[in-house]
């Protein structure tokens, strides 16, 4: 069974970040709360052994092949006009993900700032490709960008997080994308000094890494 920790300001947050980390629709999941406090609840998410059906239509829709080349022939074409240089290679696919590697010398002006141009692509592939229903998630990753960014906010993760133990005070997190927060959710879920929710609204939204209280 798939299962993941978090903590939310509430129920139905926790059912959305949960699903979000586990890469399956909110419905999917069933959430059992752990425990809650002044800074919201802890619950298990999970997706039970049997998830709903596939609707129909839905499992109709192309084949994995099929959306991954189209997928592809739409950045590469998009690459083209921005005039670089690059080739476009298959990954390591999940069951309900396509990764597209885009490998070339120069890739500055793919990545962008913090990853901004390369989000931005990445929006427009799985616009263009949901066109006639897709069923998975289109991720785009540049010279290994992707793998680079998610170690370094690993190590930002347990720093902080040393930090959180040995000052016992929460340190907050601002700027992080939903992806980069998951990713700190998921490096802190498993330390039982710590944890983590996020809160405000986007752009604005936060995370926190907050001390446990001590246990009785």
């Amino acid at each position: 069974m798939r299962e993941i920790r978090v903590h939310a300001e509430s129920g139905d947050e926790a059912r959305g970040e949960g699903a979000a980390a586990l890469g399956v629709p909110p419905e999917w999941v069933e959430v059992e709360i752990l425990d809650a406090d002044e800074l919201g609840v802890t619950a298990r998410v999970y997706v039970p052994e049997e998830p709903p059906a596939v609707p129909a239509a839905e499992a109709a829709a192309e084949g994995d092949a099929d959306v991954a080349a189209r997928a592809r022939e739409h950045l590469a074409t998009i690459l083209e006009l921005m005039g670089v240089d690059a080739a476009v290679e298959l990954g390591d696919s999940a069951e309900d993900e396509v990764l597209l590697n885009i490998e070339g010398d120069d890739l500055g002006m793919v990545i962008g700032s913090f990853g901004q141009t390369l989000n931005a692509l990445q929006l427009v592939i799985n616009v263009m490709v949901s066109e006639r229903g897709r069923r998975h998630r289109i991720t785009l990753d540049a010279g290994g960008y992707r793998e680079r960014r998610r170690v370094k906010l690993e190590e930002t993760a347990f720093e902080h997080a040393r930090r959180c133990k040995e000052e016992r005070r929460p340190v907050i997190l601002e700027g992080l994308r939903p992806a980069e927060r998951r990713i700190i959710h998921t490096a802190l879920q498993n330390d039982p000094d710590v944890t983590t929710f996020s809160e405000g609204e986007e752009p604005h939204r936060r995370l926190i890494i907050s001390p446990r209280p001590a246990s009785h």
